[in-house]
């Protein structure tokens, strides 16, 4: 058995659809293999594949009219421990933080300089924005959900791997994992 950094391996399962919708997942935190004590909401979606090429041949915003016209999601239940969701707290105040910093500098920009540097500044918003989103959509360290419509599954990945043995083993739920709500 692996410890320390080894223990936190990324894996991925396949969890029945009625299961991911009633939080029906067994009582082990999906992040960092603890025992879990909450139900948290993840939001599983499936984008036809066919809709990039609405990028090539339609342009920008035909794609993204395509994709958020044949995007199906639904929101799913997933068990995870208080630390697990301490650290999301930490890294939503982060990604905050970094937020604000750049629009703070671009006012700062625009209020200081030209227009031409206004206009790069800008620009360089428009990149670490980007980039920021980019991040997010990577996951960043949490776990991701893929909906299989035509299976009625939903694939995770970035969950733990006790959890994925958990799941494998068909462990039962938990009736004292409760529902996460915020105060």
């Amino acid at each position: 058995m692996a410890v320390g950094r080894e223990a936190r391996a990324v894996a991925r399962v396949r969890v029945s659809l009625e299961a991911f919708h009633n939080g029906a997942l067994p009582p082990v935190c999906a992040k960092t293999g603890e025992p879990a004590d909450r139900l948290l909401p993840v939001r599983a979606a499936y984008t036809p594949r066919w809709t990039w090429l609405l990028l090539v041949f339609g342009g920008f915003w035909a794609f993204l009219i395509g994709r958020g016209f044949t995007t199906e999601e639904t929101i799913g239940l997933m068990p995870f421990s208080q630390a697990a969701l301490a650290r999301r707290r930490v890294r939503g105040r982060g990604r905050l933080a970094a937020a604000v910093l750049g629009a703070v500098l671009l006012l700062a920009v625009l209020y200081r300089v030209a227009w031409p540097f206004a206009f790069f500044g800008g620009c360089a918003l428009i990149a670490f924005l980007f980039g920021f989103a980019w991040v997010s959509l990577l996951g960043g360290g949490e776990v991701g959900a893929h909906l299989d419509p035509a299976a009625r599954t939903v694939l995770l990945w970035g969950v733990h791997e006790r959890f994925r043995q958990a799941v494998e083993d068909r462990q039962r739920p938990d009736p004292n994992v409760r529902y996460w709500q915020t105060q």
